[in-house]
């Protein structure tokens, strides 16, 4: 049933429901993505009131991070320094964006997160109050791996929505198919 959540309160999406859903997001937050425009996923980023940095994660297989909660953090020098809510951070690493795509793929995932997976992220809290991020990781199964848990289903609909952001169904059939 449209608009229903699950237990663990993530969107019940189904794979033929996805071009519709972005066609949706696009409708709201950037329109003239639908009239043909290519979407910068910086300006999207910013038009959903995100903060969006360029980091190196320790961690090298972690290529995006959505903080839901503001928290604070220790840096590599041992500072500790706040991370406000609403916050994405993406790797600046060149070995995971040897091309712009991969970047912007990465942007879009994260915000497709925002949009669809708040809610998860907010009960996730209510259980540990140690919870404040969702890390996306460069796994090399690009989003095709079992869903079994909440975060497998959270990054199955992220990774299949936020290509279909970038280049939307219905102006992508009117330039190249008809």
């Amino acid at each position: 049933e449209e608009n229903s959540l699950n237990d663990n309160l993530i969107p019940y999406i189904k794979k033929e429901q996805m071009d519709d859903i972005a066609t949706r997001i696009l409708q709201r937050y950037y329109p003239e993505a639908l009239n043909g425009e290519a979407v910068n996923t910086y300006e999207f980023a910013n038009r959903l009131k995100l903060n969006l940095l360029e980091v190196n994660f320790k961690n090298p297989n972690i290529i995006g991070k959505i903080y839901f909660a503001e928290c604070r953090v220790k840096n590599k020098k041992g500072e500790i320094h706040t991370i406000p809510a609403n916050t994405i951070k993406i790797s600046k690493s060149s070995k995971l964006f040897g091309y712009e795509g991969s970047r912007n793929f990465t942007i879009m995932h994260e915000c497709v997160h925002f949009l669809l997976h708040k809610k998860a992220f907010e009960l996730e809290c209510y259980f540990n109050k140690n919870a404040n991020s969702l890390e996306c990781r460069n796994n090399g199964t690009g989003g095709t791996g079992a869903k079994e848990t909440p975060v497998d289903w959270m990054e199955w609909q992220a990774n299949n929505i936020a290509p279909r952001l970038l280049i939307p169904k219905i102006p992508f059939i009117n330039k190249w198919i008809v």
